[in-house]
C-alpha cells in the first residue's frame, strides 16, 4: 500500500481541503459515520487509517479507549497535536499489516481508506480477529460509481439541454485505477458493490446497514458546491457485525 500522504505536495493539498470549514469529510461524511457508530460508551475501538484523528476524538469522547493507526506520519503527528487525548492512543502502522497488533476490540471503523488496500478480503478476515464475538465494523469508502471509471473521470455536461451527469464505465473491471489528485498517479482499487458485500458476509459478518453518501437541499443552500453531492453518491457506508 503506498504512502502518498507523507508526500509534501499531496499532505499539503489535502490539508488545505480538510481546512475549509465546509468541506465533504465534515459536511456529509464523518456526521454519517457517526450516526451509524451511535453510542459507544465503553468499547474499544480501532480506527483504521485514521488520518488526523478527528473521527476518533469524536469517539474517544465516550468510547472507553481509541487506537488510531495509520501509514503516515505526517498524519498521525497532525493528529497528536490537533486530536489527542488520554484514552487515545496513535500508532504507525499499515491497515495491510493490523494483524501484528495483539489487541481486541468491541468496534473497527474507518474512513475513506480501504479502496486503497489490493487485498480486501484479507483487511477483512485481520479485522474479524481484531474483532470480540458480536463486533461490528463501519466503513466509508469511495462509491463504487465513483472508483468504477478508468479514464472518463468528471461530469459530462449536455449545452442543448443543459443537463449533466457523471458516467459510468468499466464497472464490472475490477482492479487498479489511478486518479490525478494533488499528484499524478494515486493508486486505488475498485471493486463492485456485489464484491464488497459478498466479501464481508462471507468471511464471518452480517450486514446491519448500508448507506450511501448525499448532500441535501439545506447544505447547497449553503455551498452550491455541494450540488454535485446531491446527484451522485460519492461515498459508500457500510455497518456489518460479526458473528
Amino acid at each position: 500500500m503506498a504512502n502518498y500522504y507523507d508526500n509534501e505536495d499531496f499532505f499539503s493539498g489535502y490539508m488545505e481541503i480538510r481546512s475549509q470549514e465546509m468541506n465533504y469529510n465534515n459536511c456529509i461524511e464523518e456526521p454519517l459515520m457517526l450516526k451509524l457508530a451511535g453510542d459507544v460508551s465503553g468499547r474499544d475501538i480501532i480506527d483504521i487509517g485514521c488520518g488526523t484523528g478527528e473521527l476518533s476524538s469524536k469517539l474517544a469522547q465516550t468510547a472507553d479507549s481509541v487506537l488510531g493507526i495509520d501509514i503516515s506520519h505526517k498524519m498521525l503527528n497532525a493528529a497528536k497535536e490537533k486530536n489527542s487525548g488520554s484514552n487515545i492512543e496513535y500508532k504507525e502502522l499499515s491497515m495491510e499489516n493490523i494483524g501484528t497488533l495483539n489487541r481486541e476490540f468491541d468496534l473497527a471503523v474507518s474512513s475513506l481508506a480501504f479502496h486503497y488496500v489490493e487485498n480486501f478480503e484479507k483487511l477483512i478476515l485481520d479485522i474479524s480477529k481484531l474483532l470480540r464475538k458480536r463486533g461490528s465494523l463501519i466503513f466509508s469508502q469511495e462509491h463504487p460509481m465513483v472508483t468504477a471509471n478508468k479514464e472518463l473521470k468528471d461530469w459530462i455536461n449536455d449545452p442543448e439541454t443543459k443537463s449533466r451527469c457523471w458516467p459510468v464505465s468499466n464497472y464490472n473491471e475490477e482492479g487498479v485505477r489511478y486518479e490525478d489528485w494533488f499528484i499524478n498517479n494515486v493508486k486505488k482499487y475498485h471493486r463492485t458493490l456485489s464484491t464488497i458485500i459478498n466479501t464481508i458476509i462471507k468471511n464471518g459478518f452480517e450486514i446491519l446497514e448500508i448507506a450511501e453518501s448525499r448532500a441535501d437541499d439545506e447544505l447547497i443552500s449553503k455551498n452550491p458546491k455541494f450540488l454535485n453531492g446531491k446527484n451522485l453518491a460519492h461515498f459508500l457506508f457500510i455497518k456489518a457485525r460479526k458473528l
